[in-house]
Order: structure tokens, then C-alpha cells, then sequence
């Protein structure tokens, strides 16, 4: 400096020295930057002035320094941040009386409309949360979304900031932008002594979401057990519906949960209760894969063969979803094996169509019937025909599956397969003696079906058979 170096020389950031002597706290730079006339609020690329860099760090000597010098309290950053925001951000309590005895506004909005103690509250700094209110802080300000200083604390779990909000009379039922109140956002994020507080203060257990659910269905949904436990405690209705009837224990057998389960069960939910699709949480859990689930609730007395949606079973979806040791629960527990949907399908239809060989299996050896046939005359052996699923097409002719069998308009698996190019599937068919010259009824074999379609090597295939049969005729 004593060479006229230029004070307020720029990075390419737009750094001053000042900014750099501000963020590393050297209080007797600052001040001799200061005295030869350092720009004090000066700004960088970011908008930041030296006073937001010494708040983030906690230099309160620096900032007091700035301040002393004529620093603009309440600067703005690009996201129109002010130092204290910044300070309040990273829990530095001595910068923020700091800046507040130096008349920092107490409430200022950055660019989301998040006040100092939004910000202190998300980051659980509780002295700061605490200097804030005592200094007039609005307690229930919101920001863009509507969220309140005590949305945040209770989705961050931070219980002591929840005590510090409540304890200046926070409005604990406030609702956001999306509907949601503190107790919603501390169930689902599964903060069981946050809840407890909550609870504790008045808040409203059975509010619900523009969904209709309550925060019971969210901590029922994520898997919090404890949660689930308080707020029954507390009242919550234990059967509470959703807009489309889904129940808490609906949603647990969804995600698999089988503690939260049994803690709903134990507490008297309704095992066969319906949604909108007339599932119950049988039907749920067979389709998502959760035997043990299956198992608590059929422990309880599920119907087993509880009819929903297009009269599917449990046993329906599990099949369908490939879920073997659901099936194999399911079976154990009695489970009809051959009941039908509306479309005449069994469970083995719908495990053939998708290619689930251990559940065709397992259905094989409860006796399914291998010949079933729905509304269309489709058998099993059709549809792993028609989907290509080679080990099942073998599985269902090892039980007996007739090779030849006939739907509605005369189409056999033979006819299936070639027209969509299975070749090995006609391959298998063709051994086990099907007839290669089947005619549909509007007069198709499987070689002019295949022909039709362009699959060459399927035709090559049939050519070939067909020459063998010809030779034995």
C-alpha cells in the first residue's frame, strides 16, 4: 500500500483484497484496507460484498470492523441474500446479534422469500433461531411455497428448533402451498420426537393432505414404525382413507413394510378393507413381491381369495408379477388354484403369458389345469406360444398341456408361435408332435403364417417339417 498499490485491484472473479482479507478473517488487513480506502461494499461476480464473506465465516470481529467503516448491513447477494441470511446459515450466533444491533432486518426476504430464520431453522441452529425471535423475528412468516420457519425445522427433524418455534406460539397447524402441515412433513420424514412435540402442542392428527391423506398414511408409506405407534397413540384413526380409499395399512403392504403392518393390525386395522380397485392390502402386497406382508395379514385372517379389481385374486397378481414365494404363501394358505377373472384367465394363464417358469411350477404342483381355457378358448400353452417363452411352453407340455388345442377361431400354439416368430418355440411344439398343417379357420397354417410375416428362419423351419411330414405320408 505504501507503494500506491491500487486498493481496490479486481480478480477475475471481481475479488477485492478487502473481499479476500474479509473471508480469512484478518482483522487488522481489513482495517488497514479500510483505511486507504478500500471500497467497503465492494461486490464480486456474485454480488457478494466483503461483509457477506466475514458473516459466512464467522469473523465477528471483521464484520464488526466493516460495519464500523459504513458497511451496508443489509447488502444483497445475487439470490438477494443479506449478510445476515448468510450468517443465520451457518449457525454463527455472535455475527448475527452482530449485525442485528447494527439494525440488520430481522425478516428480510431472499429471492425464494426465505426469511434469517427459515434459514436457521433448516440447518437446526437453534442459538441463532432463538436471537432471531428475540429480536422480533416473524415466527410464522412464509416463503414462496408457504412453508413457515416450523415446516422446515419439523421435515428436518430438528426437535430443538421445533421447541423454540412452539415456545413463541408458531401456528402448529399451519398449512403450505401443498397442502401439508408440520406434523405431515415430520411423519413422513420419520422424526418420531419432532412428531411427539408436535402432538404434544395441539397439532391436528387426522389433517389431512389434498389427498386425503393423513400423516398416518405418510408414516405408514415410508416405513416409520415409531411414528406410526405415536400418532396412534395420539388418536390417529387407524383406518383413516385417502382419495382412493388406500387405508394406512393399504400403503404399508404396498411398500412392503411388515413391522408397520403388524403395528396397524395390532391396533385393529381392517385386514380386507378396499380401495377404489377393490384391492385389499393382500392384493398389494402379492403384487409388489412382499411375502412376509402376505404372511401377517393372511396370519390375521385375509381372505385369501379376496376378489378385486376385473375379479382378480391375490394369487391372480402374484402370478402375473412372477412373485414365486407370494404364489407358493398363497397356495399354502389355500388359495384356489384355478379361480378365474372376468376374462376367464387362472393364474397360470397370466404366469404362462409372462414367462414365469417357477411359478408355473409351482402352480403345476397344486394341480392347476394345464388345459384351462378363457373366454377366448385360449389355453396356458397359447400364450406362452404367443409370448415366446420357451421353458414355460416346455413346462406346460411336460404336465400334459394338449399341443393342438384350439381357440375360438381354430388357432393353435403351433399358429401362434410361427406367426410371431418363435422359432424355437416351434421347434419344441413340432416335437412334441404338433401339427404343422393346423389350419385356423379362415384357412392359415403356421408356414403361410410365418411366411406372412417375414420371419425366415421359422419358415425355413416349418419348410422342413412340412417336407418330413409329406415324406411320411
Amino acid at each position: 500500500l505504501g507503494k500506491d498499490a491500487d486498493v481496490n485491484a479486481i480478480t477475475q472473479e471481481g475479488l477485492t483484497p478487502l473481499h479476500l482479507a474479509a473471508y480469512t478473517g484478518h482483522k487488522e488487513v481489513v482495517e488497514s484496507l479500510l483505511g486507504k480506502g478500500a471500497a467497503v461494499d465492494a461486490k464480486e461476480e456474485d454480488k457478494w460484498t466483503p461483509l457477506h464473506f466475514a458473516a459466512q465465516n464467522g469473523h465477528k470481529e471483521v464484520v464488526e470492523a466493516l460495519l464500523e467503516y459504513g458497511a451496508a448491513v443489509d447488502a444483497r447477494e445475487e439470490r438477494n441474500s443479506t449478510p445476515l441470511h448468510i450468517a443465520a446459515q451457518n449457525g454463527h450466533k455472535e455475527v448475527v446479534e452482530a449485525l442485528l444491533g447494527k439494525g440488520a432486518a430481522v425478516d428480510a426476504r431472499e429471492e425464494d422469500k426465505w426469511t434469517p430464520l427459515h434459514i436457521a431453522a433448516k440447518n437446526g441452529h437453534k442459538e441463532v433461531v432463538e436471537a432471531l425471535l428475540g429480536k422480533g423475528a416473524a415466527v410464522d412468516s412464509r416463503e414462496n411455497r408457504k412453508w413457515t420457519p416450523l415446516h422446515i425445522a419439523a421435515k428436518n427433524g430438528h426437535k430443538e428448533v421445533v421447541e423454540a418455534l412452539l415456545g413463541k406460539d408458531a401456528d402448529v397447524n399451519a398449512i403450505t402451498q401443498e397442502g401439508l402441515t408440520p406434523l405431515h412433513l415430520a411423519a413422513y420424514t420419520g422424526h418420531k420426537e419432532v412428531v411427539e412435540t408436535l402432538l404434544g402442542k395441539g397439532a391436528d392428527v387426522k389433517a389431512t393432505t389434498p389427498t386425503g391423506s393423513t400423516s398416518l398414511h405418510l408414516a405408514a408409506q415410508k416405513g416409520h414404525k415409531e411414528v406410526v405407534e405415536a400418532l396412534l397413540g395420539y388418536g390417529a384413526a387407524v383406518d383413516a382413507r385417502e382419495e382412493d380409499n388406500w387405508t394406512p395399512l393399504h400403503l404399508a403392504a404396498y411398500k412392503g413394510h411388515k413391522e408397520v403392518v403388524e403395528a396397524l393390525l395390532g391396533k385393529g386395522a381392517e385386514v380386507d378393507a378396499r380401495n377404489d380397485k377393490n384391492w385389499t392390502p393382500a392384493h398389494v402386497a402379492a403384487q409388489y413381491g412382499h411375502e412376509e406382508v402376505v404372511e401377517a395379514l393372511l396370519g390375521k385372517g385375509a381372505a385369501v381369495d379376496a376378489r378385486g379389481e376385473k375379479n382378480y385374486t391375490p394369487l391372480h397378481l402374484a402370478a402375473q408379477y412372477g412373485h414365486k414365494e407370494v404364489v407358493e404363501a398363497l397356495l399354502g394358505k389355500g388359495a384356489a388354484v384355478d379361480l378365474r377373472e372376468n376374462g376367464k384367465l387362472t393364474p397360470l394363464h397370466l404366469a404362462a403369458q409372462n414367462g414365469h417358469k417357477e411359478v408355473v411350477e409351482a402352480l403345476l404342483g397344486k394341480d392347476a389345469d394345464v388345459n384351462a381355457i378363457t373366454q377366448e378358448g385360449l389355453t396356458p400353452l397359447h400364450l406362452a406360444a404367443y409370448t415366446g417363452h420357451k421353458e414355460v411352453v416346455e413346462s406346460l407340455l411336460g404336465k400334459g398341456a394338449a399341443v393342438d388345442a384350439e381357440e375360438e377361431d381354430k388357432w393353435t400354439p403351433l399358429h401362434f408361435a410361427a406367426q410371431n416368430g418363435h422359432k424355437e418355440v416351434v421347434d419344441v411344439l413340432v416335437g412334441k408332435g404338433a401339427d404343422v398343417k393346423a389350419k385356423t379357420q379362415n384357412g392359415a397354417t403356421p408356414l403361410r403364417l410365418a411366411a406372412r410375416n417375414r420371419h425366415k428362419k421359422v419358415v425355413e423351419a416349418l419348410l422342413g417339417y412340412v417336407a418330413a411330414v409329406d415324406a411320411r405320408e
